[in-house]
């Protein structure tokens, strides 16, 4: 049975996404709306917060 983790880096991306996507409407402040945006696309590709898949780890145990 295959099993599927979802990283905290994608939970980052999707909260950033959405706050950015309501708060660019509720405010119209592009700037603040693509700093969060920013941050998503940061956190979506930073190695440290990817966690390791679990497919990597059963074929480096014998």
């Amino acid at each position: 049975m295959q099993s599927y983790a979802i990283g905290m880096n994608v939970i980052i991306f999707l909260v950033a996404f959405w706050t950015s996507v309501i708060y660019g409407f509720m405010t119209r402040d592009l700037l603040g709306s693509a700093l969060w945006m920013t941050m998503g696309f940061a956190a979506l590709t930073s190695a440290r917060l990817t966690p390791p898949r679990i497919e990597d780890e059963l074929e480096l145990e014998p």
